[in-house]
């Protein structure tokens, strides 16, 4: 069944060369009844045209020259207005697209009259549904098909459209692309978190902070980054729990003394950078409690913090680049360490970062960030420095567009999302209409307290010593020895490297978020018999 199923597969219309009348076709079947009705006209008068009626003849003849205007101006009209037309005009679209750009296989046939030249597309295949349009294009060894495989910006430009995404199925090159993102947009009042899916950003778009953890949002100054970080505070924060910073002392300022946010909203440098790495203590202590859950429920695996009922905790920075070219070396370097751990090892506790900063550069944003904060969403208009940066050589081909107007009217909060190794796709902020209003929402919603966070607890982080994690190792590997000395060589060989273990007063140390690491070193050491920097370096790459 599965294979008369590939054979059967619909894959819409196939592209003609015909389809570059389409226009004209229309144009005449409109004006025929307007010609008819003239000519009845005509007919009933004919005795006005006989005795020379100058007057009529003119009027008559001025009817006839704006026939065709009206019946193109209606044309291009229902083509805007109404999507039958529109997807005709598609058809015609992509068949003159083929011709100019000389997609075309000649077959010529000698006849008695001499030799006659047939000309056809390449099987090519239009499938439009609401939200977006499939085109097929057939390989199998084409002669076009080394052009059909980076057709991404041409047919962006041609249809006016985003590129999705390009799929390979066994006979056709596919391109998925989307229209109409604008109706997909959503009121910030309908920015809520959906179990399984996310925080909804759009009607057709979620961010999976669970699958795809934290958020990178960039753009040019006024292209409404902050707005959209305050956006994405409202929902989330009924269910989780936040600590913002904010060096521009400017968008949160007021938010900051509301109850929900209480003392969790910080402005001057020296705070923000110990905001940062108290949140890698709340990290660890997250760990701690999931490992003693599992210690005394004896599971196998530990598995995501959602499996523990963990309400999710998220630092939100406006400015990145701001705040750290603000900095001097030293508080820089905290500054990268204590966001590093957070960035690697954050996900399955429940530990979340999102980062907004204008255009990203490598000393702002090292590649080691980028490619972990796994949604990057673009706001406004950057250059193409600046897409590359953000969305990867995934979308090196991708026709990034701005758009200032839209039916007319000015368009705020458009820009691009992707998730990491995705193409990116057309993105519409959520809308704000004048009676919304953020403070009034968040005011409205309760302190949530924050049990992991030793500034509200006084609980300080546990630091596991060497007979700790003697003891631990021997629990783990009850199958093979582990001594002192193999457990002090691991801990000296992390410490050492490059690994971001968790720092306490400028030392590093084992907490509960490095465990995890401690044992796959030893495992790996004692399954391969690798050197120690040879597989501390995997582990690094596999974060």
């Amino acid at each position: 069944m599965a294979v008369l199923r590939s054979l059967f597969t619909y894959r819409g219309i196939r592209i003609r060369p015909y389809f570059i009348y389409i226009p004209i076709f229309f144009e005449i079947i409109y004006s025929l009844p307007l010609v008819g009705g003239l000519g009845y006209f005509v007919y009933l008068n004919l005795d006005r045209i006989m005795g020379l009626d100058y007057v009529f003849i003119g009027f008559i003849v001025l009817l006839l020259l704006i026939i065709y205007p009206f019946v193109h101006l209606l044309r291009r009209y229902l083509e805007k207005r109404f999507l039958f037309f529109k997807k005709i005009q598609r058809l015609h679209d992509m068949a003159f697209y083929l011709t100019e750009q000389r997609y075309i296989i000649e077959k010529k046939k000698k006849t008695q009259k001499g030799v006659k030249v047939k000309f056809k597309f390449p099987k090519i295949y239009i499938k439009q549904n609401r939200y977006d349009m499939l085109l097929y294009f057939q390989m199998q060894g084409s002669r076009f098909q080394d052009k059909f495989s980076a057709l991404d910006k041409e047919l962006e430009k041609t249809f006016f459209m985003d590129c999705m995404e390009r799929l390979s199925e066994e006979r056709f090159l596919v391109y998925k692309l989307a229209y109409s993102a604008f109706l997909n947009r959503i009121h910030a009042r309908d920015v809520s978190y959906v179990e399984g899916k996310g925080l909804q950003l759009m009607k057709n778009l979620y961010w999976d902070m669970v699958h795809d953890p934290h958020l990178l949002v960039v753009g040019g100054t006024g292209g409404g980054k902050t707005v959209f970080l305050r956006e994405v505070l409202t929902g989330l924060l009924p269910n989780a729990t936040f600590q913002i910073g904010d060096p521009k002392r400017a968008d949160f300022v007021t938010l900051a003394d509301l109850p929900a946010l209480k003392d969790r909203v910080v402005f001057e440098i020296d705070d923000i950078l110990g905001m940062v790495e108290n949140n890698v203590l709340i990290m660890n202590n997250r760990y701690d409690h999931m490992r003693e859950i599992v210690k005394k429920e004896k599971r196998k695996e530990m598995g995501s913090f959602v499996e523990f009922d963990m309400k999710a905790h998220f630092i939100m920075i406006d400015e990145g680049n701001a705040l750290v070219n603000s900095m001097d070396y030293s508080s820089r370097d905290r500054y990268m360490m204590a966001m590093t751990q957070l960035l690697l090892k954050g996900r399955q506790c429940g530990v979340f970062v999102c980062l907004a900063m204008q255009k990203p550069s490598s000393d702002d944003l090292p590649t080691k960030f980028r490619s972990n904060m796994m949604h990057h969403i673009s706001l406004g208009r950057l250059d193409d420095t600046g897409y590359q940066m953000t969305f990867g050589d995934e979308n090196k081909n991708k026709d990034f567009k701005y758009v200032k107007y839209l039916g007319g009217k000015r368009v705020y909060g458009r820009g691009y999302s992707a998730v990491v190794g995705e193409v990116a796709q057309e993105f519409y902020s959520p809308l704000i209409s004048k009676d919304y209003n953020f403070y009034d929402v968040i005011a409205g919603l309760p302190f949530i307290p924050n049990e992991y966070d030793p500034n509200e607890t006084g609980q300080a982080v546990k630091v596991y010593s060497r007979q700790d994690i003697l003891k631990i190792m021997k629990e783990e590997f009850s199958d093979i020895e582990v001594t002192e000395g193999l457990v002090r060589k691991a801990i000296e060989e992390l410490k050492k490297s490059e690994f971001p273990l968790t720092v306490i007063d400028g030392n590093k140390v084992i907490s509960s978020s490095d465990l995890d690491a401690v044992t796959d070193l030893i495992s790996e050491r004692f399954a391969t018999g690798n050197d120690y920097s040879l597989i501390i370096d995997q582990l690094i790459a596999s974060m």
